[in-house]
């Protein structure tokens, strides 16, 4: 019985193998017959292990295994045949390559791309790469030889990189050591955080893998800097706002005498506190300096009581420097006839009173400044309109205010000159319901690309080969005689771009928001 059993066993065994058998002989013709040259290798491995495991092949099988079998060889002929010839084209490309000049990393790219089309024809023939022992060996030595010119370059590169990351290294622990100091000299940990910008900037020069880390510490010591000089300057606000508060104070000094010495030993004081945030300090030293120069100003009054010339001479020049002030101090443009009364009678007059000399000169710069204020406004008015009615569409698109907030939000704002219709069409497609096609994220990547080229600003890693082939496009182009636009015009045409292009998608927060960063940028540099 046990005998019997086995031996049904053993029967019932061999007929699943042929009828497996039978599934691989379909599968080698079917694969073979569509072309599929990869499958059809697998399933010719498969149907020989099953031949292995049968011994004997059924008879019912033979015929169909002998004509797949003799496709099969054919097939395998004539793919070898192929193959080689492409292997030995490849051959004759690796023996001429170290003589085309070309820069050692396209050297050791083409290299890879060679070796990687080598690898794929051996996996479509699967064991047939085995018979390629001779032709192999060529290969891979043309594939030594041909990177070999390239080793000096990548050594010295690596030598480079090594030294680049140990002087950033050298750095970031000179930064340590200087924030580290409880009195620290304020210039030298300004120019150390100088220095460590840069740093950041060139962080290229670095080995990849360590950028990452040696990015992360610099950015922490410069968190650190940035952290003791606010607190610095912070300090350095208080003790000038209490000089401030003193020199108005001599306004009420009886004696114009001990008010002049305490003016003075307050400048003395205001020297010794140091410099502080520029903005702030320029600010409060104008009316430090208003301060100090009523003080002044009043010794100058009473001199001129001694004298009637010097006093008219001392009110004429008071009435020019106030008639200038207000000049300066008009919301509008100037007119320029009555500037240059002013000056003219000025140079005529020339005071000898250096506070009015200052006094009067002040009110020049307030205004040229005021002049370059508003050439810069007019220059940047539209871009600043776009900006403007940017952030309130993206609120309206988001759901975060509604249609009536959006349209008196816009009256309020300059009129929009810049993309107009496609704003008007995105804010008509929200009101209606209709879904805007979200922006291609290559397309949105190119605008940001050359947005932050046109800023001057760094691009992320990731993207700066894409910005490299944008220079090169815009190389070529003008090689062809293309002029390139203006920053004004170029700006115009990304900003109009930027809102044709449709709603930014989910994962495009990050390019928005560099994009603006990028035109915040290019309108500092055009004002």
């Amino acid at each position: 019985a046990r005998s019997a059993a086995a031996r049904a066993e053993r029967e019932q065994k061999e007929k699943e193998l042929a009828r497996q058998m039978q599934e691989a002989i379909s599968a080698t013709a079917s694969a073979m017959a569509a072309g599929r040259i990869a499958d059809a290798h697998v399933q010719h491995e498969r149907l020989a292990k099953l031949r292995r495991q049968l011994g004997q092949v059924p008879a019912s099988l033979r015929e169909a295994l002998a004509e797949v079998e003799s496709d099969y060889i054919r097939l395998a002929d004539a793919q070898r045949w192929s193959d080689d010839t492409r292997r030995r084209q490849l051959c004759e490309e690796l023996e001429v390559l170290p003589e085309t000049g070309l820069h050692p990393d396209a050297l050791a790219t083409r290299v890879r791309e060679i070796q990687a089309e080598w690898t794929t024809l051996d996996r479509l023939e699967a064991h047939a790469a085995g018979r390629n022992d001779g032709l192999a060996r060529r290969f891979r030595t043309l594939c030594q030889k041909a990177i070999a010119p390239a080793k000096p370059y990548f050594e010295k590169r690596d030598e480079l990189r090594k030294q680049g990351s140990e002087e950033t290294s050298q750095l970031i622990a000179e930064a340590k050591a200087a924030v580290a100091s409880e009195n620290p000299d304020w210039r030298a940990l300004n120019e150390m955080r100088k220095r460590s910008v840069e740093g950041l900037r060139t962080l290229d020069r670095v080995n990849p893998r360590e950028r990452k880390n040696l990015a992360a510490e610099l950015k922490q010591v410069l968190g650190i800097i940035d952290e003791r000089i606010k607190t610095q300057h912070a300090q350095i606000e208080s003790a000038k706002a209490a000089l401030i508060a003193r020199a108005a104070a001599l306004a009420e000094q009886a004696d114009t005498r001990t008010a002049m010495n305490q003016a003075r030993d307050l400048q003395k004081l205001w020297q010794a506190t140091g410099n502080g945030k520029r903005a702030r300090d320029q600010a409060q030293w104008v009316v430090f300096r208003a301060a100090i120069d009523a003080v002044f100003a009043r010794a100058d009054s009473e001199r001129a009581e001694r004298t009637a010339h010097d006093r008219q001479a001392v009110e004429a020049a008071e009435g020019l420097c106030a008639e200038l002030e207000a000049v300066a101090s008009a919301n509008g443009a100037a007119d320029r006839s009555e500037v240059q009364r002013i000056e003219s009678a000025w140079r005529a007059l020339a005071p000898g009173d250096a506070a009015l000399r200052q006094r009067f000169q002040r009110a020049r710069d307030a205004l040229e400044a005021l002049t370059a204020k508003l050439d810069k406004d007019k220059r940047r008015a539209h871009f600043d309109a776009w900006v403007a009615h940017y952030d309130l569409l993206r609120r309206f698109e988001t759901r975060q205010i509604d249609g009536e907030a959006l349209s008196a939000a816009r009256a309020r704002l300059a009129p929009l000159v810049i993309g107009a219709d496609a704003f008007q069409a995105r804010i008509e497609a929200v009101a209606d319901g209709y879904a805007i096609a979200t922006a291609d994220a290559d397309d949105l990547r190119d605008c940001v690309l050359e947005a932050e080229q046109l800023a001057g600003l760094e691009s992320a890693g990731e993207d700066r080969q894409r910005r490299m082939d944008l220079q090169v496009e815009k190389l070529a182009a003008r090689m062809r005689g293309v002029q390139a636009p203006a920053a004004a015009a170029a700006l115009e045409e990304l900003m109009t771009r930027w809102i044709e292009l449709g709603l930014p998608g989910d994962g495009d927060g990050e390019r928005e928001a560099r994009f603006k960063h990028a035109a915040a940028a290019i309108l500092d540099t055009l004002g």
